[in-house]
C-alpha cells in the first residue's frame, strides 16, 4: 500500500504567499448542513472559492502528506455525493504537523475533467499519491 499523497488548497496570490511564509491558520466555514467548520479546505484537485476548477488569477499550493495513507484524513473529509473531487476541512495544527506545503507547478494537462467512470473509481483515482 502506497504512502503519501498530495491535496490542493487554492487562494489569491496574497493568501498563497502568506500561507508559504507563516502556515495554515483555521478558516471558518460551511458544507452542506454543516456549518462552522474550522480548519483548512483541502481538495483532490485544485478548487476555487466556487468549487471549480482552479482558474488562472490564483494560486495553487500542494499539500504534501509524505508519511501518511490518505485513510488516516477520513475523519475530516466533506463526503457528498455526486461531485467529481473529493474535500477535507483539516485542522490547521495537523496540515503544520504533516505536511509540507509549496507552490504548486501544475501544466494544463495536470487536472483531469470528470469522466464517465464509476464514481468510486474515480474517487480512488483522483488523489495524486507519491510512490
Amino acid at each position: 500500500m502506497s504512502r503519501g499523497f498530495i491535496l490542493y488548497h487554492v487562494a489569491s496570490p496574497a493568501a498563497a504567499a502568506s500561507i508559504l511564509q507563516s502556515g495554515f491558520v483555521n478558516g471558518v466555514g460551511s458544507f452542506g448542513i454543516k456549518t462552522k467548520l474550522r480548519g483548512v479546505f483541502l481538495s483532490n484537485r485544485p478548487l476555487d472559492a466556487n468549487e471549480v476548477v482552479r482558474t488562472s488569477s490564483n494560486t495553487v499550493l500542494a499539500v504534501t502528506f509524505a508519511s501518511m495513507q490518505l485513510s488516516e484524513l477520513d475523519e475530516y473529509e466533506l463526503d457528498e455525493v455526486g461531485k467529481p473531487y473529493r474535500e477535507w476541512c483539516i485542522p490547521a495544527g495537523v496540515v503544520q504537523r504533516r505536511a509540507t506545503v509549496l507552490r504548486a507547478e501544475l501544466d494544463d494537462g495536470a487536472v483531469e475533467e470528470p469522466s464517465s467512470h464509476d464514481a468510486e473509481i474515480h474517487k480512488l483515482r483522483a488523489v495524486k499519491f507519491l510512490y
